[in-house]
């Protein structure tokens, strides 16, 4: 069991890092490409609304789908019950943003964000329908399909950025094949993970995942809009370009940091099933304490 344990942790880190790896590598080819051809300006604009949407972002699950991931006895009841709220809030926001398009578009004094914005948002639409999917694939290990399937997207997707760069679209390179990777991605996942929810809301699920959710919420909340506290502020003060500048450099200079924390989706499941396959142990608070250091150095 012990052996069996630790190839399946093994494979799981190469395939969830070889992925994430791949993906960054893909990004940053077709970003060079496209910044041959876009302005600063094109970026900013997606910037600036990229500033709300991470914020939603955080409140689609709740941080529910890592709960289901923890949950030991989850049942199919879990997993639809999370389908809909995902859908329902999805859906939910994505009205909130079309509302709010105008009066997003007329904060940064940038008339042509109304479009953007209404148009941008529609993954939210789109992305509910294989949200459990995914998780299911995460529970099983399954990170070989899982990377396979991101892969794949991200060079579709930046294939046909470069032809709509190319082709004059203009900032609407970073919008089309958005749209297109979130049908992709829910296709593929679909096609990988044949589950189908069930017409059911249990508040008993419900109360148990948010309840550990809502603090994993907390913490995604206060993070990400730390994060974007900055770019609001340069949207906001100079202009699109100078937010574009900055939101690039931000990633390159971020990307060794999102590559090795592209491992973090193989270790909560991994400890699942260590903790599911193994008597309890006592781990001292020291430890802790240790790890934590060596982490915030």
């Amino acid at each position: 069991m012990a052996e069996s344990l630790q190839r399946k942790a093994f494979w799981s880190f190469i395939w969830a890092g070889t992925g994430n790896l791949t993906l960054q590598v893909v990004g940053f080819v077709i970003g060079i490409l496209l910044a041959r051809v876009l302005t600063p300006s094109d970026y900013g604009l997606v910037g600036m609304i990229g500033v709300f949407t991470a914020l939603t972002g955080c409140l689609v699950d709740c941080g529910m789908a890592n709960a289901l991931v923890r949950k030991t006895d989850r049942t199919d009841v879990d997993c639809s019950t999370l389908y809909w709220f995902n859908i329902v809030v999805s859906w939910s926001l994505y009205a909130v943003f079309f509302v709010a398009a105008p009066y997003i578009a007329a904060f940064y004094n940038e008339p042509q964000l109304c479009d953007i914005t209404r148009v941008i948002t529609i993954p939210m639409l789109i992305g509910p329908l294989a949200g459990v999917h995914a998780v299911k694939l995460t529970i099983d290990m399954q990170f070989k399909k899982t990377s396979f399937m991101n892969v794949v997207g991200t060079v579709i997707c930046g294939v046909l950025s470069v032809i709509c760069a190319y082709s004059g679209l203009g900032v609407w390179t970073l919008v089309y094949p958005a749209l297109v990777g979130a049908v992709l991605r829910v296709g593929k996942l679909w096609y990988f993970v044949r589950w189908k929810p069930r017409f059911v809301f249990s508040r008993q699920s419900f109360r148990e995942l948010f309840g550990f959710g809502s603090k994993l919420l907390a913490s995604a909340m206060l993070d990400t809009a730390y994060n974007n506290v900055r770019p609001l502020l340069v949207a906001k003060l100079y202009s699109g370009a100078d937010l574009g500048y900055y939101t690039r450099a931000n990633q390159y200079a971020s990307l060794p940091a999102t590559t090795a924390t592209g491992l973090w989706p193989a270790e909560l499941p991994l400890l699942k099933t260590f903790a599911e396959q193994t008597k309890p142990c006592s781990i001292k608070p020291d430890s802790f304490k240790q790890s934590m250091w060596f982490v915030d150095e």
